[in-house]
């Protein structure tokens, strides 16, 4: 292995992880608002009222804050998907290396 696959394996590795977790805490979000009474999809008012993402983990720099009544669950529940699609390609990435 040369000291460059080495370095993007590390990135992968870190990357990979990330994806993981951002996942599972995403699920979470979403099994937590389907346990709500009477939240559809479909619904004005889903329960999800908050979704911001920032150029900084700590919510400055510019950000699409998408604080709004409805909408946000169809959002996440797509956002999940590309995440795992991503994640299916860094784990092959990987396993190249």
């Amino acid at each position: 292995m040369t000291e460059e696959s080495l370095k993007k394996g590390q990135v992968l590795s870190k990357t990979i992880e990330t994806t993981k977790k951002g996942i599972e805490n995403l699920e979470v979000l979403l099994l937590e608002v389907d346990k709500k009474p009477g939240r559809r999809d479909n619904e004005l008012h889903d329960g999800l009222y908050n979704l911001c993402i920032s150029e900084h983990k700590d919510g400055s720099g510019k950000k699409a804050d998408l604080s709004r009544y409805g909408g946000n669950v169809r959002l996440l529940k797509v956002i999940i998907k590309e995440l795992k699609t991503q994640l299916q390609e860094y784990e092959e990435q990987f396993e190249k290396l």
